[in-house]
């Protein structure tokens, strides 16, 4: 596979000067996912453009101006697949905006295909048959050997050619105008960060503690992310859940009991042992009036459940003469909005199904609000 390794200041400019050029790119990243690191961040950019493709290691000391430039003036139509995460991704590490998106993910899924994913598609419509070899890979390694390098490369390298032959099937079918309003509905994607205090991000913590023992997960998941933070590695790599659940249950007083205990990382057992046995301490020296505590009680719809449920049987139903995921056609926030009360027109306005088949949903959609309300009449009389 050919495609140019871009890991120099000359290198990127000459590549940023080419790709000012073009009306289409299609772009990818890579990034070093927490299962290996104790934060996620961006490692590549991979760009393709009329059979050129670029593998850019943005991990190098690079001045990224001008590739901000090419996704976010406009001017060039950046092609993805799946945008969320990489948008998501791109928003956390670069405070980026990318825009003039064509995503073949939500393309496809508008075009009635039930396999979307990337894979599947190429395999589907080139016969090219892809790897997951390195979809769990620690793209932070530096030299990458060239087989990743090529692993990363192949994911743009016939992005334009689907897009093209996607964009075909949504003309065909009178869906383009649709789509360009979902692409453009996917550049607001913005990250959002877990803002659960540490405790609360302890799966199965709620269930398995009491009051006291939520003290010393409370403590547990603090000393956690410090050592974590400063090896560099995932929470589970240090501790998992569960063993910080049952550390918390058995209260080890001594740096013998931690040594002891099975599923901690190498450090935990020495260079950390102390301070794990000093959580423990801080945990059941906490007062009451500070433990720790999940909020209880289920929050009150501010909907209608019954006409909530009977919109989603009208959306699935609606969705299913198209052939096509419910989702495509309501969200299921818009079908609360509809249950709480709120205006068609002003529901209908800020989903992409407007742009092709508005009328047809806002009519039928009125029938079944029409239905319901004449059926609470009745009950109520």
């Amino acid at each position: 596979m050919n495609f140019s390794l871009i890991d120099t200041q000359s290198g990127l400019d000459r590549m940023t000067e080419d790709l000012f050029r073009e009306k289409i790119i299609a772009f990818d990243i890579e990034c070093a996912s927490n299962l290996h690191h104790y934060i996620n961040r961006v490692c590549l950019f991979q760009f393709a453009a009329r059979g050129n493709v670029f593998v850019v290691d943005v991990l190098k000391d690079l001045d990224l101006t001008h590739i901000k430039r090419i996704l976010e003036d406009g001017a060039i139509e950046i092609v993805m697949h799946d945008t969320d995460f990489d948008l998501r991704s791109l928003d956390r590490d670069y405070g980026w905006r990318p825009h003039n998106l064509f995503d073949t993910l939500q393309a496809a899924r508008l075009c009635g295909h039930k396999e979307f994913g990337l894979s599947a598609l190429l395999e589907k419509h080139f016969g090219t048959k892809g790897s997951k070899k390195f979809q769990r890979a620690d793209w932070t390694i530096r030299p990458l050997p060239r087989d990743m390098l090529e692993y990363a490369a192949a994911d743009v390298i016939q992005l334009e050619e689907l897009r093209d032959l996607l964009a075909k099937q949504l003309e065909k079918l009178g869906r383009m105008a649709w789509a360009r309003a979902r692409f453009d509905q996917c550049e607001e994607k913005r990250f959002q960060p877990d803002e659960r205090p540490l405790f609360a991000r302890v799966k199965k913590a709620r269930e398995a503690c009491n009051g006291r023992e939520l003290a010393i997960v409370n403590e547990f998941s603090l000393t956690r992310d410090v050592i974590a933070r400063e090896l560099d590695l995932p929470h589970f790599m240090v501790m998992g859940d569960a063993t910080l659940i049952d550390l918390a249950k058995a209260r080890p007083r001594t740096i013998p009991e931690i040594v002891n205990r099975r599923g901690l990382h190498p450090a935990c057992k020495g260079k950390y042992a102390g301070l794990l046995v000093e959580s423990v301490s801080k945990g059941l020296k906490a007062p009451e009036l500070s433990w720790p505590r999940f909020k209880h009680g289920e929050r009150q719809h501010d909907y209608s459940p019954s006409l909530f449920n009977a919109l989603k049987e009208w959306r699935t139903k609606y969705a299913q003469e198209l052939t096509l995921d419910p989702d495509l056609i309501l969200s299921m926030n818009s079908l609360r909005q509809l249950a709480g009360g709120k205006d068609v027109d002003e529901v209908l306005s800020a989903e992409p199904v407007l742009t092709w088949r508005g009328e047809d949903i806002k009519f039928s959609l009125t029938e079944v609000l029409s239905k319901f309300l004449l059926q609470k009449h009745k009950h109520h009389t």
